[in-house]
């Protein structure tokens, strides 16, 4: 079992732009790193292998499960830290009041914001919510 598996890969983003083309490759389980200039194409391949962005064309799957319908069971064993906030696509964190109170206090602490602002961002998520 191959820990990833790409065959002709291919992500195009409007106006012409295409950050994968056609990209197949076969990697064994193991330390693997992405290395590659700005724009190369690393955080599209890193958001199709957890499911979070879906590939133009072409088939992707991590540890045999297919990256279009099992991002969610892909992402229970893989750690993933986004330059941007960046929530799977079927969560919000002001759809629920009690989703948001989790989210928004969790994402400021890990930016290591201090308890009190932390408050007043879970404090804003809720007024976001109301409608207030």
């Amino acid at each position: 079992m191959s820990l990833i598996s790409l065959n002709d890969l291919t992500r195009r983003y409007p106006r012409g732009v295409t950050a994968l083309d056609g990209l197949t490759l076969d990697l064994e389980p193991g330390i693997i790193g992405l290395v590659g200039a700005n724009g190369a194409g690393k955080s599209t391949l890193i958001k199709i292998l957890l499911g979070l962005l879906p590939p133009t064309s072409g088939e992707a799957a991590v540890m045999d499960l297919d990256v279009r319908t099992e991002g969610t069971t892909i992402r229970q064993f893989v750690g993933y830290m986004p330059e941007y906030v960046c929530l799977p696509p079927d969560t919000s964190a002001t759809d629920d009041p009690d989703q948001g109170r989790r989210v928004v206090p969790c994402r400021a602490a890990l930016r290591a914001l201090p308890r009190a602002t932390t408050c007043e961002c879970a404090r804003a998520a809720r007024r976001v919510h109301d409608g207030a």
